[in-house]
């Protein structure tokens, strides 16, 4: 899963989800603040930073799950997030924070870079996974030049025994 800014002015961002989250029997959900499902169509997140100081904007995207399992299941679903470049010069510099309020079935590691997760037998349907806070970091320079922003948000799923 990767994302972009598109357009930046000094005052604004958006960043832009590519991809899913591919799990076999699994299907994982991300969902804005607005309650909307972020996939390859509607997948835009807006940092709106002041003219000329810096600051730090978050946005914080909910994981959910759906799945019918004919067993228990456990995995590790690891998280890395790179800052948003435009050139050697220009970058907005990101940082995430992972959190579940399951902890009988999600884990947080210690470094907060992945999850530890038990997928429940049967039906599970909607089911709170973990969340997921993006902070976008406007730095000391006040002036950022109009462009395409890019960076990368990977997340990998692993089967766990």
């Amino acid at each position: 899963m990767s994302f972009a800014i598109m357009a930046v002015t000094p005052e604004n961002a958006s960043l832009k989800l590519r991809g899913s989250v591919p799990v076999e029997n699994v299907k994982i959900s991300m969902i804005d603040e607005n309650g909307m499902e972020l996939n390859d169509t509607n997948g835009e997140i807006a940092f709106v930073f002041s003219a000329g100081t810096p600051e730090s904007v978050s946005h914080t995207i909910s994981m959910r799950y759906s799945a019918n399992l004919p067993a228990s299941t456990r995995c590790e679903i690891s998280f890395e997030l790179s800052d948003l470049v435009y050139d050697q010069n220009s970058r907005i510099k990101t940082s995430m924070e992972l959190f579940s309020s399951d902890s009988k079935y999600v884990t947080v590691d210690d470094d907060a870079t992945s999850l530890l997760v038990t997928f429940l037998k049967g039906i599970s349907t909607d089911r709170e996974l973990a969340s997921i806070t993006i902070t976008a970091t406007k730095g000391t320079s006040s002036m950022l030049p109009t462009g395409e922003y890019e960076g990368t948000l990977v997340i990998k799923y692993t089967s766990a025994s």
